[in-house]
């Protein structure tokens, strides 16, 4: 009878270490194409403006695309690409917006918040606000069951309401930092409240995004979690601009 014996392996065992595929890339991209490498003191650099010649009609330049981004995406990928190993944990979302056209005349912007709630539930509520004080018919929501089933919910299955402000020095825009979230046929009853009052973004556009707290019952009985919201059209109207 031969037993194996599990090694444990660290961060400093050459198993553990990513390669540097930057570096085998552009060897792969330099054995098909010697002539968009550059060579400096750093090393081999890609001229891309002869890349773009080499490929032609298989360059991509239309204006519609799609892509999955996140804060800090730019930094991780450097990082992975390096050879670098770090261990991590915890809990993450997909967030993925796209959009054909910018918003229907008469809209001001949106609120949406994304909630990972402690029974292992998802929900995902979005309403665009009216300048008239309505909502768009196209406000949704979708709450995920922890097995994956998902539940799409229409503008009439839920409501938002503001339940108190924080005014920004900055710009002026007065947003909401506490909600109160109802979803009548869930029985669920949820308060958003910003776990930082200050998190607006003075970009070009000017928004609140950020994380929030979440408290509440569902069927009468206590829940909690976390998440995250989004408010656009406080500070100045998002009517044909977004």
């Amino acid at each position: 009878d031969q037993r194996r014996t599990m090694e444990k392996i660290t961060k400093q065992d050459p198993q553990s270490q990513s390669a540097d595929i930057v570096a085998e890339n552009i060897e792969k991209l330099k054995a098909l194409f010697p002539e968009i490498i550059t060579e400096d003191d750093e090393g081999n650099k890609i001229d891309f403006d002869t890349l773009k010649e080499v490929l032609g009609d298989y360059i991509e330049d239309k204006e519609e695309r799609y892509n999955f981004t996140w804060h800090g995406k730019s930094r991780a990928r450097r990082l992975a690409l390096q050879g670098q190993s770090w261990q991590v944990s915890g809990l993450s979302w997909f967030d993925h917006e796209w959009s054909t056209s910018a918003l229907a005349p008469g809209a001001v912007g949106w609120d949406w918040v994304g909630l990972h709630l402690d029974d292992g539930r998802d929900l995902m509520l979005a309403q665009i606000r009216r300048a008239d004080g309505g909502l768009e018919a196209a406000s949704a929501g979708t709450l995920v069951e922890p097995d994956g089933t998902v539940l799409a919910l229409s503008a009439q299955d839920f409501q938002m309401q503001p339940l108190d402000y924080w005014r920004s020095e900055r710009s002026g825009a007065r947003y909401p930092v506490r909600w109160r979230i109802q979803v009548p046929e869930l029985e669920l009853e949820l308060t958003l409240t910003a776990m930082v009052e200050d998190q607006e973004n003075p970009f070009n556009v000017v928004y609140w995004e950020g994380a929030v707290r979440v408290e509440g019952t569902r069927r009468g009985s206590p829940l909690g979690g976390y998440g995250y919201l989004e408010m656009t059209g406080y500070a100045e109207s998002m009517e044909g601009s977004f």
